[in-house]
């Protein structure tokens, strides 16, 4: 099976520290934080261990992003509950890596999550237009 990874866009080096502390004691899960440069790459590019070009910027996010691939279940929850306390208050988009969205570019996930956002806030009950 493939090692448990998270793929991390937009977080600060900190944020970064304070969950690979949290994490160090499962030696299964890997955190790979993606640099701007790495916002055009495949998802499956950056787990396969790719690296991402050293010159050129990348557009900047405006939230972060996190991508958990290989994760099911308590597993699973245990991450989401890490990166929670990690990033408390603050909305970030999170997925799970798919057959689906593997070969998508972070950029790409992260404008796809952010229309499903707003589709299911529009049809959120109690919403003023």
């Amino acid at each position: 099976m493939d090692k448990t990874t998270l793929l991390l866009y937009e977080f600060s080096q900190g944020e970064q520290v304070q969950l690979t502390t949290m994490l160090g004691f499962l030696p299964e899960i890997q955190v790979i934080a993606v640099p701007r440069s790495g916002h055009s790459m495949a998802l499956e590019e950056l787990l396969r261990g790719t690296k991402p070009p050293a010159l050129g910027y990348g557009t900047p996010l405006e939230r972060k992003l996190l991508v958990i691939a290989n994760a099911r279940g308590q597993m699973l929850n245990m991450l989401l509950s890490a990166v929670g306390q990690v990033t408390k208050g603050q909305r970030i988009l999170r997925a799970v890596l798919t057959e689906t969205n593997r070969s998508w570019t972070g950029s790409y996930l992260y404008a796809h999550l952010l229309e499903e956002e707003a589709e299911l806030q529009a049809l959120a009950p109690g919403r003023k237009s």
